[in-house]
């Protein structure tokens, strides 16, 4: 309830004041208490050169009282304007992470994203004042002027989903996402580079001591990580990882994959939870397994004395060592696939000879598309492919799609088929 009144002229200029008065007769707003007479406050009163001016006043102490607001309270800044967006990463990603079961490989390569290219840029700027035109201006300038088009777009939805979840945060910290329909550098639409099997049994034949290693993913179609980590002490509930018997290998759901993580390697979960599989093997790569399991250890004496147990790893290196990709992609598969020039012998070393590009540009990825191809050009399901590759099938395709035995046969039997006749020749 507010009341006007108009003061006497002053003597100096002669104008009329206004004085507005607004009592709290009817509204339950928790206002503060009135320092003269010790009780809650119910009227405000100031004084304008204006009645306008007066009754804009009173209107917003009336507002305010409507919506249980003391008046005399100081104003508190909405939580955007004063949280930093390293100070909200911090509070958020580790639930986040343990919320999501995120993979610790995952997880480190995220950090490693926000360390190198989103901190530096956006750490310390508030999340109120993140302008879409300045993110677009940062993809276009500063990350898509020297990074591939896949990295900014990795590198982009780590800020998009940080800034989600202050959207979907409750009490709302934003009221939308600054990083909206921001547009992403133009694909690169390059296909992956594959080869047969005759080309698989050149890359091989370079390869050496991992020839053995190059069949197998491509007689599988398992990932890097999936192959080097397969072990030969763990077991799942349907058998053991390295069924000799019926021909079988399976991914370990907890520990079925070799990661990287902090610098080291050890055991860890795979890349999903439909990679977690069983897959029917050719009898070729059974025999490499075999083989590996079998060989003796290689190790320094002075590693077997401080661990005796052999290792449980399949794959290990000339000296017994578990396998890095970096490493065995720098040495061995580079210039298998792409060639060498020649590198002549001197004192200590014994010196390489020039090699022809094979495959180049094939990554070791890349014979996982060509397991895959093959089986396409034998005309296998998808579903089946699919699932021998770990990936999951959405929708009613998904649910219905399932594969027999003799489909797994079929497979088993066409690789074995290409693999001996690539050996061959």
């Amino acid at each position: 309830m507010a009341w006007y009144e108009d003061l006497p002229r002053r003597k100096r200029d002669g104008k009329v004041r206004v004085r507005a008065t607004v009592q709290n007769a009817h509204h339950r707003a928790p206002t503060a208490v009135d320092p003269k007479t010790g009780k809650k406050k119910t009227e405000w009163r100031r004084t304008f050169d204006t009645k306008t001016a007066a009754r804009r006043w009173a209107q917003g102490i009336e507002a305010d009282l409507d919506q249980g607001i003391d008046p005399d309270a100081v104003p508190v800044r909405p939580e955007a304007e004063t949280l930093t967006l390293a100070a909200w990463r911090a509070r958020w990603w580790p639930t986040y992470c343990r919320a999501t079961r995120k993979a610790p490989r995952s997880v480190e390569e995220t950090d490693r994203r926000w360390r190198l290219h989103v901190e530096p840029r956006w750490g310390d700027t508030t999340l109120a004042v993140f302008d879409r035109l300045e993110i677009q201006d940062w993809v276009d300038e500063e990350l898509a002027g020297w990074a591939a088009p896949g990295y900014v777009e990795l590198i982009y939805k780590d800020l998009h989903l940080l800034c989600e979840s202050a959207v979907d945060h409750r009490p709302q910290i934003l009221a939308h996402n600054p990083c909206h329909k921001i547009r992403m550098p133009d694909p690169n639409a390059a296909e992956v580079v594959h080869t047969d099997a005759a080309g698989v049994s050149g890359v091989a034949g370079r390869c050496g001591f991992y020839a053995d290693l190059v069949w197998c993913l491509w007689g599988t179609g398992w990932r890097w990580a999936e192959m080097v980590g397969l072990r030969r002490d763990l077991e799942t509930a349907d058998g053991p990882c390295i069924d000799v018997e019926n021909n079988v290998l399976r991914l370990h759901p907890t520990l079925g994959c070799l990661v990287e993580s902090d610098g080291g390697l050890a055991s860890g979960p795979p890349k999903t939870r439909g990679s977690a599989r069983a897959t029917a093997v050719p009898q070729f790569v059974m025999d490499f397994v075999s083989a590996r399991l079998d060989a003796p250890d290689v190790r320094p004496a002075r590693v077997r004395k401080a661990h005796p147990a052999p290792s449980p790893y399949v794959w290990l290196g000339p000296r017994g060592g578990v396998l890095r990709r970096s490493s065995f992609n720098r040495r061995v598969w580079r210039p298998a696939c792409d060639g060498r020039e020649e590198e002549p012998r001197r004192r200590g070393t014994r010196g390489k000879p020039a090699l022809e590009p094979l495959v180049p540009g094939m990554r070791v990825h890349g014979l996982r598309h060509s397991h895959k191809a093959v089986l396409e050009a034998a005309g296998v399901p998808d579903s089946a492919i699919e699932a021998r590759l770990g990936h999951a099938r959405g929708g009613i395709s998904g649910v219905y799609s399932h594969v027999l035995p003799e489909t797994e046969a079929r497979i088993v039997k066409v690789l074995q088929s290409r693999y001996e006749a690539a050996t061959v020749l």
